[in-house]
């Protein structure tokens, strides 16, 4: 269940980065409200999820999610250019997610 809570965690945070782009600087009230809420969800589910995993793991799955979706996201909803070097370091940041989660069970 701890793995659950912990992709959970991970796709409110990517969700929190989406709607902290749209909010832009707090200035749209219903993109400030669902950055706020997506914010207190991914934290919540984090600390759910480290009850049982290590924290250290569980941290840096839950960052290199975040920060794949936020470069995914980037490029296909912000239209940042996709880079041969920037595809790259998602698959660094990927496989060392995947080589936590394969060390940790």
């Amino acid at each position: 269940m701890s793995w659950i809570y912990l992709f959970v965690a991970a796709i409110a945070e990517v969700f929190f980065v989406l709607e902290m782009k749209l909010c832009e600087g707090f200035s749209r009230p219903g993109h400030s409200a669902l950055t706020l809420v997506a914010m207190m969800l991914s934290v919540v589910f984090l600390s759910l999820a480290i009850r049982k995993l290590p924290a250290s793991t569980a941290y840096a799955i839950w960052t290199g999610i975040g920060t794949v979706g936020a470069v995914v996201l980037d490029s296909c909803v912000f239209g940042l250019p996709f880079s041969f070097s920037r595809l790259a370091c998602i698959l660094l940041i990927i496989l060392g997610v995947v080589g936590l989660k394969t060390i940790t069970g």
